[in-house]
């Protein structure tokens, strides 16, 4: 039976489900309203739908890149960067078709590639053996855009020499529009913005915004056509062209309720040339250009190549052939609520930096724990590659059966990590108030789009890596500088969309312990000594919400909020989520009780903690071992090899089970236990 459909016709009807709306799937009075409207609602699109930045390894030979984007069916831009050499960008898009090659630095027209970009795909694209594009051992970055209303549009025409509007189909008005003829050399024409008198040279690392009237006409575009004018860089007579679209800021049309917005463009700018921009969301891909300087081109940044707070920031040019690059004294910081660049080393002060920044992902709820968390138990050598099939975002390093004085190491993205097979990341310690720091060679060696390599610190090893990525309502990361207040601490800005659980705290810089807080305990715990203290409760209770968190100046200040500009801070933060997670709580028996998480399939990750006596922070996990014969353990605050032989902590279905050998540690009678599971 056919059922009719927003957009379309579909030949099933959707399944009746009181799933929660947060999960995604239509409510139950969703579907009722759509029935006696006679439509049904549109899914929901997110960020990660319509966008990836995808980091692969050129083989030299036909490969296929899987990154989740439909191609085939929806259309798109395909943009591709070799990070390793000096090499051409190379744009594919669906409009001109596979094989048709442009170079964003290149005035040159559209050539034929038949080695290139071979096929679109409906959950990626397939490449051939040219050299730019795939290049053996050489890394790569790809940026893929996929045609979706109120994100991205492209545009194929032929040019008359009169003035006219050209439609298109973005459905919001566009804040950042490029132009390119295809049939013969000319110049990219771009303007951030709707159009008007200026415009500026896509592929010159030298351009400025130029005044002319003829190239959008003077006149702004709308929500369904734009302007050309007479200009041969838009509209020659018999010319053949391609317009890229991006929509303006607060176009929404995404998440569950269609009102967000994945995509934002503007100006900002600072006497200082430090250019803050506040855009409500994390962005995880940014194109910049201050708009007078002459020296430096399109700048591009994502988190995936390793756009951080904390680490020099990689860049690649539109406008230059170069390979990854972290100098020109130029730096792009992400934040919960937007970024800020600095330009103050390259002589912009003054000036204004025009923008288009993509929202970080996903927006999507995880409903299984496999698609965020990975826990991988290995002895390798240095660069052995390790799956996870999702991009980690932060990582528990750990020797099993070693000790290195430190132990436990901390990771992640947002702090700065290796993207490029040599670098080093910044690494913390749970055992350890030290600093952060860089001392340890290949700490993170390169993380890219479906796992890590093994780094040098852990070659031939027993190693344990615990893999996290960011997801709403399971975790997310915050960093933030301290203001030493003791009345109404700092609203840390974060994404986690819930109110957090589980609160891991640490100073980067100065050195200080790591602080934890709990929904459960209402309390402050020190993570990296075996403390608690429940009376320090101001500002621990009922302060944090689904958008912000509050860090109090208390009794061990350094660990949550000391005072501004020199204090430092990252912050872990968890939640419950159906089915993938659970941050709760029990009373200890000294028998063996079973701990209800709600999963189905068990849990994979176990840490616990006494509340209401000092202890150590226990941890396990199903890949060393989560049953009756074999459960090992290790302390995440001491430096101490894990323990084996033991039958502490076992799963079960619905979640883990304490047994009645387990210590007081674990099952103290009348004692509280705070723990986070992982499904």
């Amino acid at each position: 039976m056919s059922i009719r459909y927003k957009g379309g016709i579909i030949s099933a009807t959707p399944p009746v489900t009181t799933t929660s709306s947060a999960s995604g799937a239509w409510t139950l009075e969703q579907q009722m309203q759509a029935q006696g409207a006679g439509t049904w609602p549109s899914p929901p699109i997110y960020v990660e739908d319509v966008f990836s930045t995808y980091l692969y390894t050129g083989t030299g030979a036909t490969q296929t890149v899987t990154n989740g984007i439909d191609l085939s069916g929806s259309g798109g831009l395909v943009w591709m960067k070799n990070r390793t050499a000096a090499t051409t960008n190379s744009l594919y898009d669906t409009a001109r078709g596979a094989t048709a090659q442009l170079i964003s630095e290149f005035s040159s027209a559209q050539s034929t590639q038949a080695t290139g970009l071979t096929a679109f795909n409906s959950n990626g694209f397939t490449i051939g053996a040219l050299a730019n594009v795939n290049t053996s051992t050489n890394l790569f970055t790809s940026w893929t855009f996929r045609k979706q209303s109120k994100f991205f549009d492209m545009v194929t025409y032929t040019g008359t020499g009169v003035a006219r509007t050209i439609s298109h189909n973005l459905n919001a008005t566009p804040g950042f529009m490029l132009v390119k003829r295809t049939d013969t050399t000319a110049n990219w024409a771009c303007v951030f913005g709707s159009g008007g008198n200026q415009y500026m040279v896509f592929n010159d690392g030298t351009s400025v915004n130029t005044t002319d009237t003829t190239v959008w006409n003077g006149a702004s575009a709308t929500s369904s056509v734009f302007p050309v004018g007479t200009s041969t860089l838009t509209n020659a007579s018999a010319g053949t062209y391609v317009a890229y679209l991006f929509a303006a800021s607060s176009s929404g049309g995404f998440g569950l309720t269609g009102s967000d917005s994945i995509v934002a463009t503007g100006s900002a700018g600072s006497s200082s040339g430090i250019a803050t921009i506040t855009l409500g969301w994390e962005p995880q891909w940014i194109l910049c250009k201050w708009q007078l300087s002459s020296a430096n081109g399109f700048f591009i940044y994502d988190v995936m190549r390793g756009m951080s707070v904390y680490d020099s920031t990689l860049f690649l040019k539109a406008s230059n052939s170069g390979e990854d690059n972290a100098g020109l004294g130029i730096m792009c910081k992400p934040n919960a609520t937007g970024f800020t660049v600095d330009g103050s080393g390259m002589g912009v002060a003054g000036q204004q930096v025009n923008y288009l920044a993509i929202r970080r992902g996903p927006m999507k709820l995880p409903t299984v724990g496999t698609s965020v968390f990975s826990p991988i138990s290995v002895n390798a050598a240095t660069g052995t590659a390790q799956t996870t099939n999702f991009v980690c975002d932060m990582q528990f390093e750990r020797f099993l059966n070693t000790l290195d004085g430190d132990n436990t190491s901390v990771v992640d993205r947002l702090r700065g990590i290796s993207t490029n097979s040599t670098g080093a990341g910044q690494i913390l310690y749970t055992s350890s108030s030290a600093t952060q720091g860089t001392s340890l060679p290949q700490s993170t060696l390169f993380w890219n789009s479906t796992g890590f390599q093994v780094p040098g610190r852990f070659a031939s090893v027993s190693a344990l890596f615990y893999s996290l990525r960011r997801a709403p309502s399971f975790f997310d990361i915050a960093c933030y500088t301290g203001n030493g207040s003791t009345t109404t601490g700092l609203q840390v800005p974060h994404n986690l969309g819930v109110t957090p659980q589980l609160i891991l705290c640490k100073k980067i810089s100065p050195s200080a312990s790591w602080g934890s807080w709990a929904s459960t305990t209402y309390g402050y715990m020190g993570f990296s000594l075996n403390s608690r203290d429940p009376s320090q409760t101001n500002g621990y209770t009922s302060v944090h919400t689904s958008t912000y968190f509050n860090a109090l100046y208390v009794w061990d200040s350094g660990a949550i909020n000391q005072n501004a500009n020199t204090n430092q801070y990252v912050a872990y933060l968890f939640a419950t989520l159906a089915g993938v997670s659970k941050v709760g709580r029990y009373t200890g028996t000294g028998a063996l009780q079973t701990i209800d998480c709600g999963f189905t399939t068990g849990a994979r990750f176990v840490l616990i903690k006494c509340m209401n006596t000092l202890g150590d922070w226990w941890v396990f996990d199903s890949v060393r071992g989560l049953s009756s014969s074999t459960d090992p353990y290790f302390f995440m605050n001491t430096t101490s090899a894990q323990v084996t032989g033991t039958n502490y902590v076992d799963t079960d279905p619905t979640g883990f089970k304490v047994t009645a050998a387990a210590p007081a540690g674990l099952n103290g009678n009348a004692d509280d236990f705070i723990f986070l599971a992982i499904a």
